[in-house]
């Protein structure tokens, strides 16, 4: 964990790797496919769903992801606003977009790597399918923590310290 002062901890517990997912039954992604050229390329034209980066760490995280890819200011901003073109909205947070995605309102959901296997897992399918770019995906690091004006903050720090424990 990571102390930042008396009232102040972050415990980091799980974390995943970023990527846009899609039904191989219903879409096939294009060959040579890069994080770049998704803002562009007509496969995804109004087909994406993605979660708003201000209620969604998902989507927050994916707008870091799109800094890293593209750390020049104004690439980004061009960027940005040909990949607006592309998503179909944003939705809250990643329940509400992954739903839109099956109930089949897009064709790619952001979400996480590791989704399809719950796919497999849980509907016998391997139909699901994680796009994973040349560049590699980006690792979203989730993390608990005691924030100032809690009011349960007895029980905030008891789960930290169990977080914590062996």
């Amino acid at each position: 964990g990571v102390s930042l002062g008396n009232d102040r901890l972050f415990v980091p517990f799980d974390f995943g790797y970023l990527a846009f997912v899609y039904d191989s039954r219903r879409t096939k992604p294009p060959q040579g496919l890069t994080f770049r050229s998704l803002a562009t390329h007509e496969t995804f034209n109004k087909k994406v769903v993605l979660s708003d980066p201000r209620t969604s760490s998902l989507g927050m995280s994916f707008l870091a992801w799109s800094r890293h890819e593209i750390p020049q200011e104004s690439e980004w901003g061009t960027w940005w606003r040909a990949f607006s073109k592309q998503w179909v909205t944003l939705s809250p947070g990643w329940s509400g977009s992954y739903g839109m995605f099956l109930k089949k309102e897009a064709d790619y959901v952001l979400s996480y790597t590791t989704s399809p296997a719950y796919h497999v897992e849980e509907e016998k399918t391997d139909a699901f399918r994680a796009l994973i770019f040349p560049e590699g995906n980006y690792r979203q690091v989730e993390a608990e923590g005691l924030v100032k004006h809690s009011k349960k903050k007895d029980y905030a720090k008891r789960w930290v310290e169990a977080l914590l424990s062996d």
